[in-house]
């Protein structure tokens, strides 16, 4: 297992008060990855299980299949005598309790990075979300550098807190801005919005200004950029005229599709965010989805 995803999670964990130990796949001969080494996560206030790993994305074909039946059947070894030793614990973080819920309460978390174009990744992702056989999946994919920058925080100094760099980093207008402006860029905002977005056990704590700043950021966004184009609306032909229409709802559907990410989220802790208006802002300004 990379040591910066390892020192990254094992840090997260220790500072949400998680319970987890680490298992390795290495007998079995059916799923061969290139790392076999595998986290698993208690909430112990619900008895939500998460299994955590990286994966490479040559790998992600293996999930719907070999894979998921092999985790299955290693932790059902694991209530057993003979494989009750086999868990092991992480440093700093409690060790687990397993127990007969895992069966039902288990999300597979899995971890990749972004190499070149993703436009079939994503296809292949939207696949092994929505399989609901043996767990409820999620793949994490994070930009190329996000682990090793986070690596080089927590190794850098024994003061660095994850979860309130996590926060700062999301709260940082500043870094909202660029990455509307860039959706596709390989930052470190995209791997927080994914960490957020993807991991069950870490919410965003919002507030209710920032909430409304954030609304009418999207609303400034929309707005300057449905100007921007309609100015160039203005050819003599329908090919060229549709093509730029193209073009202007092709800006506003990415930003629609981050937009819309974090209004949900906010939504869940911000009773003044209603997610569904902002929807339909979005829509009245332009956007056909």
């Amino acid at each position: 297992m990379n040591k910066d995803f390892l020192n990254t999670i094992t840090k997260l964990l220790g500072e949400l008060g998680l319970s987890a130990g680490i298992f390795n796949l290495v007998d079995d001969d059916t799923t061969i990855l290139q790392s076999q080494d595998f986290i698993l996560i208690r909430n112990n206030k619900v008895g939500d299980y998460f299994l955590l790993a990286e994966i490479q994305i040559s790998e992600l074909n293996l999930v719907n299949r070999d894979l998921q039946i092999s985790l299955m059947s290693y932790l059902t070894h694991l209530m057993t005598d003979a494989g009750v030793n086999d868990l092991r614990p992480l440093n700093g973080v409690p060790f687990l309790a397993l127990d007969n819920s895992f069966e039902k309460n288990t999300t597979l978390l899995l971890f990749t990075s972004k190499i070149g174009d993703i436009t079939n990744l994503l296809t292949q992702i939207t696949e092994i979300e929505e399989n609901e056989y043996f767990f409820k999946k999620q793949v994490v994919l994070l930009p190329t550098k996000f682990l090793d920058n986070l690596g080089n925080k927590i190794s850098s100094s024994t003061d660095f807190e994850i979860t309130r760099y996590l926060q700062d980093y999301m709260h940082d207008t500043e870094k909202f801005k660029q990455f509307m402006s860039k959706t596709n860029e390989d930052s470190d905002y995209a791997g927080c919005a994914q960490f957020f977005e993807k991991l069950p056990f870490l919410h965003l704590n919002v507030k209710s200004s920032e909430s409304n700043s954030l609304q009418n950021m999207i609303d400034n966004e929309i707005a300057e950029n449905t100007k921007k184009y309609s100015i160039t609306i203005n050819t003599d032909t329908d090919e060229e005229e549709n093509s730029k229409f193209t073009i202007l709802d092709k800006n506003l559907e990415e930003i629609y599709v981050v937009a819309m990410k974090y209004a949900s989220k906010m939504e869940e802790s911000d009773a003044y965010l209603d997610a569904e208006a902002l929807l339909t802002n979005l829509k009245g300004n332009g956007f056909n989805g």
